[in-house]
């Protein structure tokens, strides 16, 4: 299992800033999935984090630098992306991707 713990905790300071609990975490893909509920809405890796997001918001965010498709074993996986950690370094811009996977979940 490999993950960044230091961005693990940045997410879940930045979770409980947003009031978003309760959210927990577990191994998953590889990496450390945030869950709320049964439903996962993002994971941290080493180098990146994956999220999911609405429909609305998918081909949005594709169009980023820094952003693609989550594509585990070379298949696309629904409305996940996979964000570089260099997009997520600063805590507003994590919060902004942390938000858009808590809307995946309503």
């Amino acid at each position: 299992m490999s993950y960044d713990s230091g961005l693990l905790q940045r997410c879940l300071d930045a979770l409980a800033a947003l009031h978003a609990a309760p959210v927990r975490h577990r191994n998953v893909f590889g990496m450390r999935g945030l869950m709320r509920g049964k439903k996962m809405f993002a994971a941290v890796g080493d180098e990146s984090m994956i999220v999911r997001l609405l429909d609305a918001e998918y081909a949005g965010a594709l169009a980023r630098a820094g952003v693609r498709a989550f594509t585990p074993g070379g298949s696309k996986l629904g409305t996940w992306v996979e964000v570089d950690d260099s997009i997520i370094a600063d805590d507003p811009e994590l919060r902004e991707w942390l938000e858009a996977g808590l809307r995946s979940l309503e």
